[in-house]
């Protein structure tokens, strides 16, 4: 067993929820987890050749998310940014564009939704 922080003895019940991984290589994957299996996830970027996760790769802090990839080195996130980033039932509708190695406060808004929808869906085009 293997946790987002890279060890085995974090104490916590992480829960795989779900993997997507760069069209063009099948490679590097985003890997989702959860503590306990709630709708909040911690992502870490994986490499399947190597198996392990990408010291310097994208790591999202836990948080209601969704983060698709745009290409190797930028990622596409949905995700509460702070007050006033989320819908009425709890879901973000704030989405951000995300270098690699840039810090998460540094993300560049892409689009932005409305409190009153349900939520706000990414998928890049590839």
């Amino acid at each position: 067993m293997f946790s987002p922080e890279g060890t085995v003895a974090d104490k916590k019940n992480w829960v795989f929820k779900g993997a997507s991984c760069l069209p063009s290589e099948e490679r590097l994957c985003l890997v989702q987890f959860s503590d306990g299996g709630k709708d909040a996830v911690r992502v870490r970027e994986f490499d399947l050749d190597t198996n392990a996760f990408v010291t310097t790769g994208f790591a999202l802090p836990e948080g209601k998310q969704a983060v698709s990839w745009i290409d190797r080195h930028t990622v596409l996130i949905a995700r509460d940014w702070g007050e006033g980033t989320l819908t009425q039932v709890g879901y973000p509708f704030v989405l951000k564009e995300l270098k690699r190695a840039q810090p998460l406060v540094r993300a560049r808004e892409v689009f932005r939704g409305e409190p009153t929808d349900a939520v706000a869906a990414l998928r890049a085009a590839g």
